[in-house]
């Protein structure tokens, strides 16, 4: 999904995300009861990446995109119980974002992110759905 500028068509944000997974992942068990098999069932979506460029930062269009991304996981799972999403412990304004849209901080995963050799931790955060059950 992303969100284009004018018939140059200038990215201005984009988000990816994931309903069916090849194979388990290592933190679905954070994310809802029943983990794993849940996950793989359906249950959950994932967003891998949600990001707008600097310049356009502070206009509301993270919150659209994670609006719509979410729609459009919610239409392709009908028994969707939770959305999750790891966010970089320092990145604020989307913590704040996660929070506002209803997201809840269920783990922290110490050293997660390597970036120009500084480890970093993530957040996981989820939004439920339908009463779905955090772990």
């Amino acid at each position: 999904m992303a969100v284009l500028l004018g018939e140059q068509q200038i990215l201005l944000g984009a988000t990816t995300f994931r309903t069916k997974f090849p194979e388990p992942r290592y933190d679905m068990d954070s994310v809802l009861q029943g983990g794993i098999d849940a996950c793989m069932s359906g249950a959950a979506g994932y967003i891998l990446t949600l990001g707008v460029v600097e310049g356009a930062r502070g206009r509301g269009l993270a919150q659209a995109l994670l609006r719509k991304t979410i729609e459009a996981i919610q239409a392709q799972l009908p028994q969707l119980k939770a959305i999750w999403v790891h966010v970089i412990s320092y990145n604020h304004p989307a913590i704040s974002l996660y929070e506002r849209m209803g997201l809840q901080l269920v783990r922290r995963f110490p050293r997660f992110y390597n970036f120009h050799d500084q480890v970093w931790d993530s957040f996981l955060y989820v939004l439920y759905e339908k009463g779905g059950p955090a772990p």
